[in-house]
């Protein structure tokens, strides 16, 4: 971040702080209702302290808070250009936490983003920059769900896996090739957790 970021980030910081402590002074009757950017801009902290977000999910929340469109605009533009808000970083980070926890797909990903209001573009360019390819998550994800599929036959180890990959938006060629490798590597290592067909 360059110094001139660091320093507006800085005055925006002890701006909403002074906005906090003069708001605690104040009786809510007393408040000014005319300083709607300011309460408005606490509450966009407050939700990014919380977890990040889109331009477009801060957006949809402070429309749910009542705040005009010029002061949303206002605040979400003011934050864009501190780097507060960033849709890219936030597509990178969306990206790598759920291909983590969830190996999602990247037309799972994509589907998601577009929900949260991320546009095309820095969805495309996050995914790109993914190291891990469809296959590769989808493998990873077969063997972390064979692990609770002892004593089950093949069969149905097979369909489950399926299932499960699917859910996360895979392909059919995939979820086959990737519940097809798994399969191999057990049978090649005469796993006795899964039962033989009979």
């Amino acid at each position: 971040m360059d110094q001139n970021k660091i320093s507006e980030l800085r005055e925006l910081i002890a701006s909403t702080q002074a906005d906090i402590a003069a708001t605690a002074e104040t009786a809510p009757s007393e408040q000014d209702p005319s300083d709607e950017y300011a309460r408005a801009r606490r509450s966009a902290l407050g939700r990014l302290v919380a977890r990040s977000r889109s331009c477009e999910e801060l957006r949809r929340d402070l429309r749910s808070g009542g705040y005009s469109e010029e002061v949303v605009e206002q605040v979400v533009t003011d934050f864009v250009r501190i780097g507060l808000l960033d849709d890219l970083a936030f597509a990178r980070a969306w990206i790598a936490g759920r291909q983590e926890s969830k190996a999602l797909s990247s037309s799972r990903l994509r589907h998601e983003l577009v929900e949260r209001g991320v546009d095309s573009e820095a969805i495309g360019e996050a995914l790109s920059e993914t190291d891990c390819s469809e296959f590769d998550l989808a493998v990873e994800l077969a063997r972390r769900g064979l692990k609770v599929m002892t004593g089950l036959d093949r069969e149905t180890v097979i369909r489950r896996l399926s299932g499960r990959l699917a859910r996360r938006g895979h392909s059919p060629s995939i979820v086959r090739s990737a519940v097809l490798e798994v399969m191999g590597e057990v049978e090649a290592s005469g796993d006795a957790n899964i039962a033989d067909d009979e």
